[in-house]
């Protein structure tokens, strides 16, 4: 069992980490952030670790599709996107829109 905590990068300064957190007299560890079916989620919710993940996951597909270009036939360059890369996308969708200026413009 571990924690997290959701605020602000302000309000996560201001909490004293000398203070445990137990139960049932056990120490229950504090985590940053957590991923779940395939969202990570941090303590700011900015999506900054998710945003890191699924970039590095659709370079190596873009990398891969480069890589098997003179390789394949033209017209299954499509599906094999839409396998690879295409679902990085997809899956979480509705938090693309919620993260910041700076994120939405790497």
């Amino acid at each position: 069992m571990k924690f997290i905590y959701g605020a602000s990068k302000h309000n996560l300064k201001k909490i004293n980490d000398d203070n445990p957190v137990m139960l049932d007299g056990q120490l229950i560890p504090r985590i940053h952030s957590i991923s779940c079916l395939g969202v990570t989620l941090d303590e700011t919710l900015t999506w900054e670790e998710h945003i890191e993940a699924i970039s590095q996951e659709v370079g190596a597909g873009t990398g891969m599709l480069n890589h098997i270009k003179p390789l394949v036939p033209a017209q299954m360059l499509q599906p094999i996107y839409s396998v690879f890369i295409q679902p990085f996308f997809d899956y979480s969708f509705p938090l693309w829109h919620t993260c910041n200026k700076t994120l939405k413009d790497e």
